[in-house]
């Protein structure tokens, strides 16, 4: 006989903070390199406009092609955060009241899950 599906996952007890810190750290290394990539490319723009060049059209192709690939690798890096980090409980990203997403929460602000044992921190 099948049980329902109901009955199957509370078969099984979910270990919310082993599993959202195993999310955590996927998200963090599966978009890490595309934020590193926005902020090379933020300093890269901040060289471009502080040495003289050749040409100024050389600079200007340079520095639109610097904005679009650091705002294409920040889209990249928020929408990876936003798939893999979320509550192994209720499936939602772990904002504050004011829209922020905190580093290491302790507790799900929507369910009230936990999140992160108390007396650590980030790892």
């Amino acid at each position: 006989m099948r049980r329902s599906k109901d009955e199957a996952s509370s078969a099984v007890p979910l270990d919310t903070v082993a599993e959202y810190q195993r999310r955590r750290r996927r998200a963090t290394r599966l978009g890490a390199p595309f934020l590193v990539l926005a902020i090379c490319c933020a300093l890269g723009l901040v060289v471009v406009f502080n040495v003289e060049m050749g040409s100024g059209e050389l600079r200007v192709n340079l520095s639109i092609l610097l904005v679009i690939v650091a705002v294409v690798s920040w889209i990249a890096h928020v929408y990876i955060e936003g798939k893999y980090n979320r509550c192994p409980n209720c499936e939602h990203v772990p904002m504050n009241a004011a829209g922020d997403v905190p580093v290491d929460p302790v507790n799900c602000p929507r369910c009230g899950a936990r999140l992160r044992e108390y007396g650590s921190l980030f790892f």
